[in-house]
């Protein structure tokens, strides 16, 4: 059943990186800045952009060199569930902005 009334901001979801390398897979919610998402119209695919700001050293920890899987996991608001599966193409825009901080953007294309 559908709510009646509900904030049309409110978008439960969760990212989660995992590197094709190894390793345990890192949910990055708290991480993220910035997160668009592209359908292309003449192509059979999304993109999407997550603005990371990184005082973890995500990209020490999991070495960022293509192919890693961002699983993106969203509820709208009649708490129906949806998982798109992307793969990261480029990291680009990598700035330090204190000693240990960094603010990076992760490209990535759907993989379906």
């Amino acid at each position: 059943m559908s709510r009646q009334f509900y904030e049309t901001y409110g978008l439960d979801y969760e990212l989660e990186i995992k590197s094709l390398i190894g390793g345990d897979p890192q949910i990055i919610n708290l991480l993220v800045i910035e997160l668009n998402m592209f359908e292309d119209m003449y192509g059979p695919f999304m993109r999407m952009e997550v603005v990371i700001n990184d005082s973890m050293g995500l990209l020490d920890k999991l070495p960022i060199v293509g192919d890693e899987e961002l699983t993106f996991k969203y509820k709208n608001p009649n708490d129906e569930e949806f998982t798109q599966k992307f793969i990261v193409y480029k990291v680009s825009g990598r700035t330090g902005i204190k000693d240990r901080a960094q603010v990076y953007t992760l490209h990535a294309i759907s993989k379906d």
